[in-house]
């Protein structure tokens, strides 16, 4: 995903009303990271993305990680496609 591309995801997960961090973290997600991967680049715990990764859940009405990556990727190219 191109640098123009997250920035315009990021805005768009902005309207769904998610902090700086569970955006930040909802694009390392659709990158493929692990917890642990995003917890080193944004020197945080690996607890503290897996909470943000929770609150993300919540928020967009997911079950599971899986669920979720599946939601981000359909906004992803819902955001691309216009």
């Amino acid at each position: 995903m191109s640098i123009s591309s997250q920035r315009h995801v990021f805005s768009c997960l902005a309207e769904i009303k998610l902090t700086n961090r569970q955006r930040t973290c909802a694009l390392h997600l659709l990158q493929g990271k692990k917890y642990k991967e995003i917890a080193d680049e944004l020197k945080l715990s690996a607890r503290t993305v897996e909470c943000y990764v929770n609150q993300l859940k919540l928020k967009l009405q997911c079950r599971s990680k899986v669920e979720l990556v599946i939601k981000l990727m359909t906004i992803a190219e819902k955001v691309k496609g216009s």
